[in-house]
């Protein structure tokens, strides 16, 4: 099964550009599951990987997850899970002049399940339009 994103996905328009996350993330152990960050430049209709060199680890040879075998990908536990940990994407110039999508995709499989992964505190610099109009606050609480 593959969790894809709840909320839409966001036009960002980049000069030079840098994503930062924190991060909090405990998959199944033996790195059956994992989860990677990808970049689309034409709508979301194909994505690449652009956390290469951020991850952790590659998921099992043998996983049948979405996200694919021996794949680099935030795998396992992070170090201190629960607390959260900062990755840092810089994408440089390679997007400069586009507008792209970014998405957080997890990847698991029919097996074992795992806490999963907990993203906070996103932030994109070098960006040359104004994605969002606003912010609004979450009013409700989440329950399990």
């Amino acid at each position: 099964m593959v969790s894809e994103p709840r909320v839409q996905q966001v036009e960002l328009a980049f000069g030079r550009g840098i994503a930062k996350q924190d991060a909090a993330f405990a998959f199944e152990a033996g790195n059956w599951d994992g989860g990677v960050v990808e970049i689309s430049t034409n709508g979301g209709a194909s994505w690449s990987d652009i956390g290469v060199g951020s991850y952790n680890g590659v998921t099992n040879a043998a996983t049948s997850a979405p996200i694919g075998a021996s794949r680099p990908a935030f795998v396992a536990r992070n170090v201190g899970w629960p607390s959260f940990v900062n990755a840092t994407l810089n994408l440089g110039t390679a997007y400069a002049g586009q507008n792209v999508q970014i998405r957080f995709r997890v990847g698991a499989d029919e097996s074992t399940g795992s806490p999963g992964w907990d993203i906070d505190n996103i932030a994109v610099t070098g960006i040359t339009n104004t994605p969002f109009t606003g912010f609004v606050g979450e009013t409700g609480s989440c329950t399990p």
